[in-house]
Order: structure tokens, then sequence, then C-alpha cells
């Protein structure tokens, strides 16, 4: 069981430890307005700290698995505005747009069904490159990312309009991920 911030979550023992997304809540700028969009929930760690802070949750993922564990954990946590979709990437919400489009990118390179992310670099252009689609006028991202390529992501999200802005975590380690921060120009 992982405790953080009064949610409690079950990790199914096949996922990465969420222990890493602690970094990316604790600089998490959320509106209580705010409609976010979460690209890879796993666990449902981040839809579920999302959820108690604003009005609504579009949580997606590819495994039917992290499907399964997300939907116990919103239930374990009484967080019944979030809406639990499976699919690849912006699929499952195709038109729609939202304030704030969160995703940890550390886990998208360590998962248990690499079906549809044989290409990690690939995974990265198609978010990059299809963002903007899905964000409202003011809208914001925030990703947790490796220091690897980091200068590559941050010149495709520059170059698709964002200005970005890089939060290193406080004990300076390389091993540890970097939050990506960026909003529409």
């Amino acid at each position: 069981m992982i405790h953080f911030e009064g949610i409690v979550i079950e990790n199914h023992p096949e996922f990465p430890d969420p222990s890493e997304i602690f970094l990316l809540l604790e600089n998490l700028q959320l509106n209580r307005k705010d409609q976010v969009m979460n690209i890879g929930t796993g666990s449902g760690l981040i839809a579920i700290y999302c959820a108690k802070r604003t009005r609504n949750v579009v949580a997606t993922d590819t495994d039917p698995l992290a499907i399964q564990n997300a939907l116990k954990n919103i239930i374990a946590n009484r967080t019944y505005n979030i809406e639990l979709k499976q699919g690849y990437l912006f699929e499952p919400v195709q038109d729609r747009k939202f304030d704030l489009i969160v995703m940890n990118m550390l886990s998208a390179n360590n998962l248990r069904d690499n079906s549809y992310f044989d290409n990690f670099n690939q995974i990265k252009e198609e978010l990059t490159n299809n963002i903007n689609n899905h964000l409202l006028e003011g809208g914001r991202i925030q990703i947790i990312h490796s220091p690897t390529n980091l200068e590559h992501t941050i010149l495709q999200l520059e170059e698709t309009g964002f200005k970005v802005e890089v939060l290193y975590p406080d004990d300076d380690s390389s091993s540890t991920g970097l939050i990506i921060k960026g909003g529409l120009k």
C-alpha cells in the first residue's frame, strides 16, 4: 500500500513503484475548475490526487490490468469524478479538450505490456504533435520525464508552441525524474 496526502493506493505487483510520481504531485499546479486528463494512469494515483482538487478528470491507460487497478483505487478513495478510459494517448478522448494534461513518462518506458510502446521516441513525438489539439485556451501540461533525451522533448514541445520550464528534484539525483511544465505561448 502506498500513502500520499490522504490517498491510499494499492499498486499491482507487476507495475513500477509509483513513488516516482510524488515529485510530480508536489509540484502540480491545479485550479478547482480545471478539467484534467491523465495519460497512462497506471494505479490511478495522479488521477485521484487531481480529482480531490479539481472538477473532473479523465484517466486513460492502454493496459486493461492498469484500468482494473485504477478503478479499484478510485472506488477505495471515493473519487467518483474520474472518467476511466482504455486506449492509446488521445484516442479515448477524441476531440475533447482539457485545462491540464498530466503524464508520467518514466512509467511509459517500463510498461508491462509493450504492444503500444515498442518505440518510446514515437510516443513522445505523437504526444508532442497532438497535445495542442487537446488543450483549452491557456491550457498547460505537466510531465515527469527522465534526464535522458530531455533536450529533445523540450525542443519538440517548444516547436509546437509551448513555453517550457524544467523543475529538478531537490536531491539533484540523475536517476530521479524531472518535471516538465509547459503552457501554450
